[in-house]
């Protein structure tokens, strides 16, 4: 009987092998000769197929090598399934393999002698044929695993630049708000308590918040009203503490502006204070 299975392949070209076997039934001592035969080679191409070594249950008795198949006679040795290992087959180019290939295992069904209650005879089977995959669908799944890998890559890139954009963000905030609150600190008290140093002193407080405010939030805060940046805090969903720290600290501003109040020497350090103790709570936003 003829049997013709297709094997898989490295690079999936259709394989097959044909079985010359008397039929189904096969015992110890039985000889099986069967074919591997390439197809859809080109002209320049040749295979050379490697024998399977021998095992306890089989033995290869003749091995011939033709242009695009081989001859394989096996003689069977012990009862029960018996597996033919995979044949591996080089393909040769230009005196060089270019790709491997290889067969699937192939299994035979060994009986004993007659008695065995397995035993049947079955009817010849037909030849089947199997398409694996062509080259074309290869290419699309290579081509579409290399997207990936390219679109991981371009992902795994961005991720670590948005991380480091990220590090430099925040450097730059530390560097503006120890700029900041140096220029407080180093910010003279007036001397005299008159009403000119008192109000130079407090606008060029109100102005070292409002240019933080500026560079921390990347709004126009020197030039904005003071109830324009009250709405600006209250909008942007700031908590209430916030809103009303700005007010109160600008209500002293206020009243060093219009000389509304009498300043204590104290009063200056504790303002300085409140300033700075907001210009912390606004780096932290």
């Amino acid at each position: 009987m003829n049997i013709l299975l297709l094997l898989t392949s490295s690079f999936l070209f259709p394989i097959n092998i044909q079985y010359n076997i008397p039929s189904d039934s096969l015992f110890v001592g039985s000889i099986v000769s069967f074919e591997v035969h390439l197809e859809n080679l080109n002209d320049d191409e040749f295979p050379t197929f490697n024998t399977f070594a021998n095992d306890s249950s089989y033995s290869l008795q003749e091995y011939k090598h033709y242009k695009n198949h081989a001859d394989f006679k096996i003689q069977f040795w012990e009862k029960g399934l018996v597996t033919i290992p995979p044949i591996a087959i080089d393909i040769i180019n230009s005196k060089k393999v270019q790709y491997s290939v290889h067969t699937k295992p192939i299994d035979f069904f060994i009986f004993s002698h007659l008695n065995d209650s397995n035993l049947t005879l079955k009817k010849n089977k037909g030849m089947l044929f199997i398409n694996l995959i062509n080259k074309n669908k290869l290419v699309l799944i290579l081509i579409i695993i290399i997207a990936l890998l390219f679109l991981s890559a371009y992902f795994y890139k961005k991720i670590n630049r948005n991380k480091e954009e990220q590090k430099v963000i925040e450097k730059n905030d530390i560097n503006i708000y120890s700029s900041i609150v140096d220029k407080i600190n180093n910010l003279k008290l007036p001397i005299n308590g008159n009403a000119n140093e008192v109000q130079e002193f407090y606008a060029k407080l109100s102005y070292i918040l409002r240019d933080f405010m500026k560079k921390k939030f990347y709004i126009r805060s020197t030039e904005m009203t003071t109830h324009e940046i009250f709405q600006y805090l209250r909008n942007k969903g700031f908590k209430s503490e916030i809103y009303n720290m700005w007010n109160r600290i600008n209500e002293k501003s206020d009243m060093a502006k219009y000389a509304l109040s009498n300043f204590k020497a104290n009063d200056f350090n504790d303002d300085k204070e409140a300033f700075i103790l907001f210009i912390e709570k606004l780096n932290k936003l």
